[in-house]
């Protein structure tokens, strides 16, 4: 390769030589022509002078076409820098209105939040309400523990008191026995009373077995209910975040809404404004073979036309605004209604634990009444008996309060979603007809700005037929 690139490097400079040879010899044979006579001189003369000149426009042509170039680039850049322009001015103007929009839905939520919380406690009150709160079911916890401590040690000295008084008994009639004569009649009437009180405590036992199987029949069935209750909190806390949701989706699309609606009227305002611009430059002008009394008269009658369509169009438009803000009205008032729905289901469901404290509380009064009862009593196995039945009692009245508030809660849920789904229909039905109403609007005045075109392009027509005849 560096060969074969050195005998071409060699034979371009022998053929450089060579032309700068022939190039000398011709320039001599041309001074010696040139010697021969003043003509000839005068013609090389003018030969040097047109070479130069051609020279000179070559340079002069190559000069212009590089500024041309030049005029080009620098229109195209024009052009480029005239379009990012643009571009940044609309994307300027959708900032604007984004944060338009942004602006008026943290200012609606920050009244919805002004407007839930209004009337509230503060932080410290709450928590120092809570610890209250905290500290004194510790203490109703300490007090029913010793309290039932209190209550079995008082049975049990009830129990062996009683013991005590039927040996003692028993023996003030052994005493009595040994001492009379009747001996064996006594034997026979302390025989008859043990059968029956066998008898009696057979019978006492399979009713106790039965009501206590009756008990854990009652105990499972309240089990039951309170593990349907704590689904349906459940099933409402998920109803609450479904709403929640539905609600930030709703926000969503009412912005969204808003958005296509800034957008319908900036484009509504642009067609009308070039529907205009296009009337005031062709379709306004009357026909100049007319005389001037009909052309300022067909010009009077145009503008007055006009003029009524504006006026028709501002008064629809203040109609769809109010209708617009009407609904928004009926919107807020939906959301305060489900807010405040919201907080009565949550009082409701925070009075729950406190009714079943107080069917506690009635449950240890009913069973310290029994309790005292069964001190006066002297058989043990109606005390059994007795405590059962209330016991019975005690969880059949529980379990009826709990089926009732039960039902109210599902009524409440009932009635709240029906009440929600006929609001967001009607919402949807609004929304529906406002965007009728503005698709029919924009058809409307796309409708006169073609009108106005065709007007335009025929009376241009006419124009060129009439030059041209």
């Amino acid at each position: 390769m560096v060969e074969v690139s050195n005998f071409q490097n060699k034979a371009l400079e022998a053929q450089q030589v060579s032309r700068e040879k022939e190039v000398t010899s011709l320039r001599q044979q041309l001074l010696d022509i040139q010697t021969q006579s003043d003509e000839k001189a005068i013609i090389g003369k003018l030969h040097h002078h047109i070479v130069a000149l051609q020279v000179s426009e070559g340079t002069a042509v190559r000069k212009l076409e590089a500024a041309t170039t030049k005029i080009r680039q620098l229109e195209a850049q024009l052009l480029r820098m005239d379009k990012q322009l643009d571009e940044k001015g609309q994307s300027l103007y959708h900032c604007q209105v984004d944060s338009r929009n942004r602006s008026r839905h943290l200012r609606l939520t920050i009244q919805e939040l002004r407007r839930q919380y209004s009337g509230t406690a503060p932080l410290a009150d709450l928590e120092k309400f809570s610890k209250v709160m905290m500290q004194l079911k510790q203490d109703k916890e300490k007090m029913e523990m010793e309290m039932r401590v209190v209550k079995h040690e008082r049975e049990q000295v009830s129990n062996q008191l009683l013991e005590l008084e039927v040996k003692h008994q028993g023996l003030q009639e052994l005493i009595q026995t040994l001492k009379d004569s009747r001996g064996a009649a006594k034997v026979a009437e302390w025989h008859a009373k043990m059968q029956e009180v066998r008898l009696q405590d057979l019978r006492l036992n399979r009713q106790i077995s039965r009501l206590q199987q009756e008990m854990k029949y009652q105990e499972n069935l309240n089990s039951s209910h309170e593990q349907t209750i704590s689904n349906l909190e459940k099933e409402n806390v998920h109803i609450s975040r479904q709403a929640e949701e539905r609600q930030l989706l709703w926000e969503h699309r009412e912005a969204e809404l808003e958005r296509m609606i800034d957008s319908l009227e900036r484009q509504q305002k642009q067609m009308a404004d070039a529907a205009m611009k296009f009337e005031e430059a062709t379709g306004s002008l009357p026909d100049p073979s007319l005389p001037v009394a009909s052309q300022l008269e067909h010009a009077i009658r145009t503008i007055k036309i006009h003029i009524k369509t504006i006026l028709d169009f501002k008064e629809e438009k203040k109609d769809y605004e109010k209708r617009l803000t009407e609904a928004d009205q009926k919107l807020k008032e939906t959301e305060a209604n489900l807010l405040t729905r919201d907080k009565i289901i949550n009082e409701l469901r925070l009075r729950l634990p406190a009714s079943s404290d107080r069917d506690e509380v009635i449950k240890d009064g009913m069973s310290a009444g029994v309790a005292f009862k069964e001190i006066e009593e002297s058989c043990e196995h109606k005390q059994a008996l007795k405590v059962a039945q209330t016991q019975i009692e005690g969880l059949q009245t529980r379990i009826q309060q709990k089926e009732d508030s039960l039902q109210k809660y599902m009524d409440l849920l009932d009635r709240s979603r029906q009440e929600s789904a006929d609001e967001s229909k009607k919402y949807m039905q609004e929304i529906h007809q406002l965007q009728v109403k503005l698709h029919a609007q924009s058809d409307l005045a796309f409708n006169k700005f073609k009108k106005a075109a065709m007007v335009g392009i025929n009376v241009f027509m006419n124009d060129i037929q009439k030059t041209l005849r």
